[in-house]
């Protein structure tokens, strides 16, 4: 077989394998994690490969485990992975692993690239973010390469043994001698594959643009019995339990571009002074998405509320009604702005994530509006279900304790109709009583309620991703009196009821806290194991104030496949921002505009915009340009390379070494044959004695004395080893010179 086609075979599979788990990574369905099947099957696959062809040992030890998978596993796939999707894709992965450490033929690599397309599809079907596209491009460009590597494979086997036929240009030297072992993999093959791979990959981002997106769209995201995930949902649920297992999947992207050195500095409560940036700042980083105000002794949910009623006159505020692309509203006072861009890559409820509390919302396309319930939520216009890029202005907490244990406490007379919804409590006769206890001494609003999350966080509870079963009576009583082990929710929620039961307003708030520094991005990175929920009270003439009971766990150790997968999720998020902000976005494009600029100059003849500095100016400004020029340097180098030492490797023509007299001998022959050529006489490729024979001799014809006379010389010369005087040599070139045809009778 041809040095090469294995090769280009194996590496062509490997890609369209790894794209087939790509797929299934843009959904939210599965995590980095299930790389290790695919790099385990391509590290094993030389070794197994080659027991398969030398141990029978080997076969019957696969055939003997792939049976009891068939019997036992098989079956029960559906109900261990959650799914018949997710049992299919356990299926799937378990045949494409056998193939990959047997021995191949050409249908087991069609088997290959069939369940590589059915990874495609099943990510489809689960619904994947913007860098389906890329991953598309990939399984393009691979099958392109996959099915003619395999189409030259399968025909080496069939004809192996067998002569390779070579073609040969029909000007190519008589001295050409055609090479034992051609390459079938030269530099025009590649030249046409690369060629159709470009063509192929242009079709399907056309198809992709032109087409809808196929784009997605509570603590405990994803819950599976008493196991479940860390992530928002969209109701909190106290009566279930169970182990939360930590998720490092990325939620999003925030950069502050007016902080000092992009750090946020959060707030010290008590004395309103900004944290230092080496102290704790980035817990004091609350990512609000939405609040929710009424409690059934069970379940939080979202009521109708309209805070814009409130009669307390220094806090009182309006919401805008903004634009499509904005959100707006007054401000409140003793706030200082902060301004957030953020890219928000996983939606997993309504609300749209930023600093407390939220001011204005600037998206960068779609549409967004304030929720009916006036509770600082800003929610897009549908149910979000692709990545999104917007900008938030956020008015963070800058109160001194004096100013809020001044605030009035007449909160029947100032919030209405809502004070009943936002005191409601369903606490026992004993909680209430604990709330008194621990509040015993305290007078003023703010002093009661620091009393409660001093209480809560204190060495009395510990916090716990354990969560106990405490049922559908009574939960947060349970976790109060006896079981006080628990995590954000049970502690929120213990605290919103406590003060409540003094009569004083306070809701939950469901977000994120804190955020992983990046340093090489300038940019902090929120995942799901952020997941939060607190507390905000409202005091008369300031509004809600942020409050946080639960305790600070000890966070695990990051084992080193959980440091490598949050790495590459932290670099699969960066390359989902640059496709979805300059790609799908279109942001920093050409416009229509533009073009109308280019014809007014031409009309000036101003060509000054001709110059290289000006033309690649707007390309180097943006990420994506500057990606696509390294991606065009990288191809052309890699293309070079490929050219060259196909090049190089090329089967190179014998070429005997001539003495000067076969030389010249040479050089009449070629002078005979383009005079014959001029006389009409077609010659190219023809040998002496084929000549001879063609050309037309008699009445009409070519003297055919002289054309023995010549080609004897050069065979005698050429082939013979005779001497060619130069006296000799100058009248033969005088007689093909005068060479004519003869005249015909009239």
């Amino acid at each position: 077989m041809p040095k090469g086609v294995l090769k280009t075979l194996r590496a062509s599979t490997a890609a369209m394998v790894f794209s087939g788990y790509f797929a299934l990574l843009t959904t939210r369905e599965y995590s980095p994690i299930i790389l290790f099947f695919p790099t385990m099957f391509m590290l094993l696959m030389p070794w197994c490969e080659r027991m398969d062809a030398s141990s029978p040992g080997y076969r019957r030890f696969t055939g003997g485990v792939t049976l009891m998978f068939a019997v036992i596993g098989m079956p029960l796939l559906p109900f261990a992975l959650g799914g018949v999707v997710p049992g299919l894709v356990g299926l799937f992965i378990f045949i494409q692993g056998y193939l990959l450490l047997h021995k191949k033929r050409s249908r087991d690599f069609h088997y290959l690239i069939l369940m590589s397309f059915f990874f495609l599809v099943s990510g489809c079907h689960l619904d994947p973010d913007p860098s389906y596209g890329l991953v598309l491009s990939m399984f393009v460009v691979s099958a392109v390469w996959t099915f003619l590597s395999l189409l030259v494979y399968s025909e080496s086997l069939e004809n192996a043994g067998r002569p390779w036929a070579e073609i040969v240009e029909i000007n190519q030297p008589e001295d050409y001698v055609p090479s034992r072992a051609p390459r079938l993999f030269d530099r025009n093959l590649i030249s046409a594959m690369s060629a159709l791979s470009l063509g192929a990959v242009m079709m399907t981002v056309g198809i992709f643009l032109l087409t809808p997106r196929m784009e997605a769209g509570g603590l405990g995201g994803g819950s599976q019995g008493a196991l479940s995930t860390t992530g928002l949902s969209d109701t909190v649920d106290l009566s279930s339990g169970g182990r939360i297992v930590p998720n490092q999947a990325p939620v999003m992207r925030v950069t502050f571009p007016d902080e000092p050195n992009g750090r946020f500095l959060a707030t010290d409560l008590e004395d309103g002074r900004l944290m230092s940036p080496d102290g704790d700042s980035e817990s004091g980083m609350y990512w609000r998405v939405t609040s929710l105000n009424r409690f059934d002794g069970v379940r939080w949910e979202r009521v109708p509320i309209s805070e814009e009623r409130y009669r307390d006159k220094p806090g009182k505020f309006y919401f805008f009604p903004g634009m499509d692309s904005s959100v707006d509203r007054s401000s409140l006072p003793n706030r200082r702005t902060v301004r957030q861009e953020i890219f928000l890559d996983d939606s997993e409820v309504d609300g749209l994530p930023a600093l407390s509390l939220v001011r204005s919302v600037r998206v960068r396309s779609g549409r967004v509006q304030w929720e009916v319930n006036g509770d600082f939520t800003v929610a897009p216009a549908r149910r979000l279900q692709q990545a999104l890029g917007y900008e938030a202005v956020s008015e963070v907490e800058m109160l001194s304790a004096d100013k809020l244990r001044a605030a009035p406490e007449n909160y029947a007379d100032v919030l209405g109709y809502d004070f009943g919804t936002l005191t409601q409590h369903r606490l026992s006769e004993q909680s209430v009583a604990l709330a008194r206890e621990v509040t015993a001494g305290k007078e003023k609003t703010y002093d009661k309620v620091r009393a409660v999350e001093s209480f809560l966080s204190g060495r009395d509870f510990v916090y716990s991703l354990d969560v106990p079963e405490l049922g559908s009576v009574n939960p947060v009583d349970q976790f109060l009196l006896t079981v006080r082990t628990g995590h954000c929710q049970l502690y929120a929620t213990a605290m919103a009821l406590m003060v409540r039961s003094m009569g004083i307003p306070a809701r939950v708030v469901m977000g994120y806290r804190g955020g992983e520094w990046s340093e090489n991005d300038g940019a902090y990175i929120v995942r799901k194991n952020m997941s939060h929920l607190w507390v905000e009270v409202y005091f008369i003439g300031v509004g809600w104030v942020t409050f946080d009971p639960a305790p600070q766990g000890n966070e695990p150790e990051l084992s080193i496949v959980d440091t490598v997968i949050q790495a590459i999720s932290h670099q699969i998020l960066n390359a989902k921002m640059v496709w979805f902000r300059d790609i799908v976005g279109f942001e920093g494009g050409f416009r229509l505009g533009d073009l109308r600029l280019l014809a007014l100059r031409v009309l000036r003849r101003d060509f000054d915009f001709m110059e290289p500095s000006a033309l690649l100016a707007p390309v180097l400004q943006t990420t994506i340009g500057r990606t696509v020029l390294w991606l065009m340097a990288i191809i052309a180098i890699g293309w070079a390379a490929v050219y060259i030492s196909t090049l190089r490797l090329a089967p190179r023509p014998y070429r005997a070494e001539l003495t000067p007299d076969q030389t010249r001998a040479l050089r009449l022959f070629v002078r005979l044959k383009r005079r014959l050529q001029a006389l009409g006489v077609e010659c190219r490729g023809k040998s002496a004695r084929e000549i001879l024979e063609l050309a037309p001799a008699g009445e009409g014809g070519i003297d055919r004395e002289l054309l023995e006379t010549v080609l004897e010389e050069y065979n005698r010369v050429r082939f013979g080893g005779r001497l060619l005087p130069d006296a000799r040599l100058a009248e033969l070139n005088r007689r093909i010179k005068n060479l004519r045809k003869t005249p015909s009778a009239s």
